[in-house]
């Protein structure tokens, strides 16, 4: 047995030791079996610790009298050799094998010489210095589509800097039309790798993996681009923002273990979305729906580790009844918002803000067309808080205040300061674009209700009385006309009922506030 064992581990030394048959000048070499006047530059034994910096590959070596063309560059030749900052390939490189120069962490750059054929995968994957590469006219065959699987993963996969890549004019195989930065497979259409600095020509497939791990931010798929294949853009850690303008189809995983996404909107185009899609894109807070209701056939589980419950699904209010009905929909917080409006109230005294409510968008009822939203004034100013509106008008400036990016808005601070009371309280005030008015709030919780159409505004008090409950015991009724009469007749001091009394807010008390608790219980008048 010990014998055995010891064969075994000299045969193991033997084959570590032929894995490259010479070496010249530090670099180690492998005769081609194929053609006798041809090596490879093979990986050598300390290569991670011996190369530093530049490193020129020369065109032929001469060894024991014989004289060899470098045509290749052998698997794993340099993987890991962190301390290379940049290499220069002869022109007699004709194939880079896989993993040739994976790892390289500090390479900047590297010529692909004009007589190259084969790029296989993951020959430079995780070069996370890499920013730019030029693809030759000569190349035949790019290897790798960016899969799980180490031994088929696209050439550049994992370059987080790559931002330029250019397949070279007069390639017969791949090309990168409109300057997309993206190499285009180009008798299928299909765009096989891409990096952070992509676009999208119109009529490409953003084939399987193409942006697997790829560090971009954000994503807008234009008009005319229909298909994401399989794990396009699985894993885009850094991804938060999806828009896809024309995509009819979304591949399996095709976002999956996208964790930092939160918005994604699909088009109206849009007619599947494969099995797990989604899985895992746990920021997930807001789903834009455009598609028409029912018309997106979903594969098992699309949203599978998406946080539904608190993912609010933004929906046309006519489709409000599907989605929040249909299975792997109704699990979100389905919005009926889309193609309304959206209003932001402001609250400002010249550049001043002044309350929590600056910047809050208010909320939209499909029912009534209302916008509504709660507030809270905090009492500044002498008691008072200032507050105006926008309609998608607005938006917050990098000194935290807000930049007008529309010619109007509703309410202008300059113009006309009108103070609610409670007498002004559940009443409609009127809003215009030409003049403005801002409204000065006293200090407490309010609810806004706005009617867009038609510029009214009604405010009311937070657990307030309705309007004709004169005892403020929760209802209308006779009660509350007997106590107007008293206070008419002199039997009563309207002051004990802190301005309830005054039901039509005509500052005073007579007997047109007793028609209006009459007319409110018989219904002719709302509340």
């Amino acid at each position: 047995m010990k014998k055995l064992t010891l064969l075994l581990a000299l045969l193991c030394a033997v084959v570590t030791a032929n894995a490259y048959d010479f070496q010249v000048d530090g670099l180690c070499y492998r005769i081609n079996t194929s053609n006798h006047t041809n090596v490879y530059v093979a990986q050598g034994d300390d290569y991670a610790t011996t190369l530093n910096g530049a490193l020129v590959i020369p065109s032929q070596v001469t060894y024991n009298g014989t004289t060899y063309t470098v045509n290749a560059i052998d698997s794993k030749a340099f993987t890991s050799c962190n301390g290379l900052t940049s290499v220069t390939l002869p022109e007699t490189v004709e194939s880079i094998f896989w993993s040739a120069f994976s790892h390289c962490e500090n390479m900047t750059s590297i010529n692909l010489p004009s007589g190259l054929k084969i790029i296989d995968a993951g020959a430079f994957q995780y070069c996370k210095s890499l920013t730019s590469i030029t693809i030759p006219a000569s190349v035949v065959s790019i290897s790798g589509k960016g899969q799980t699987n180490t031994a088929n993963r696209g050439p550049f996969f994992g370059c987080d800097n790559l931002e330029t890549i250019v397949v070279e004019e007069g390639n017969q195989k791949y090309d990168s039309r409109d300057n997309c930065n993206a190499v285009i497979e180009t008798a299928t259409n299909t765009l096989i790798f891409g990096c952070k600095g992509s676009t999208f020509p119109a009529g490409v497939i953003i084939g399987k993996g193409s942006f697997k791990e790829c560090s971009m931010t954000s994503l807008d798929i234009p008009e005319g681009v229909t298909t994401i294949e399989q794990d396009a853009f699985n894993s885009c850690h850094n991804l938060e923002t999806v828009t896809l303008h024309g995509v009819t189809f979304i591949g399996q995983d095709a976002f999956g273990w996208c964790d930092q996404l939160k918005t994604v909107t699909l088009p109206t185009s849009l007619d599947s979305i494969s099995h797990i899609a989604f899985i895992d894109c746990t920021s997930l807070a807001d789903v834009y729906a455009y598609p028409e209701a029912g018309n997106v056939g979903l594969g098992g589980d699309v949203w599978v580790g998406v946080p539904q419950a608190d993912c609010n699904l933004h929906v046309y209010p006519q489709d409000y009844d599907y989605y929040s009905t249909a299975d792997q929909w109704k699990e979100f917080n389905v919005i009926a918002d889309l193609g309304v409006t959206p209003v932001y109230i402001l609250g400002e005294v010249d550049n001043n803000s002044w309350a929590p409510n600056v910047g809050k968008q208010m909320n939209y009822d499909s029912e009534t067309s209302l916008y509504n939203a709660d507030i809270t004034c905090d009492g500044r100013n002498s008691g008072f808080n200032y507050f105006s509106f926008t309609t998608e008008l607005a938006e917050n400036n990098d000194d935290g205040g807000w930049a007008y990016i529309a010619p109007f808005r509703f309410g202008a601070v300059s113009n006309g300061d009108f103070e609610v009371t409670d007498q002004w309280l559940g009443k409609e005030l009127s809003l215009t674009y030409e003049n403005g008015q801002a409204y000065k709030i006293p200090q407490g919780e309010y609810k806004l209700s706005l009617d867009l159409e038609n510029m009214k505004l009604v405010i009311t008090k937070n657990n307030a009385y309705a309007v004709g409950d004169v005892d403020g015991d929760g209802k209308v009724d006779v009660t509350d006309v007997n106590i107007v009469v008293n206070i008419i007749l002199g039997k009563d001091n309207a002051a004990n009922y802190n301005g309830r009394a005054d039901v039509n807010g005509a500052d005073g008390v007579d007997v047109s506030d007793v028609n209006a608790i009459v007319n409110i219980i018989l219904g002719k008048t709302n509340q």
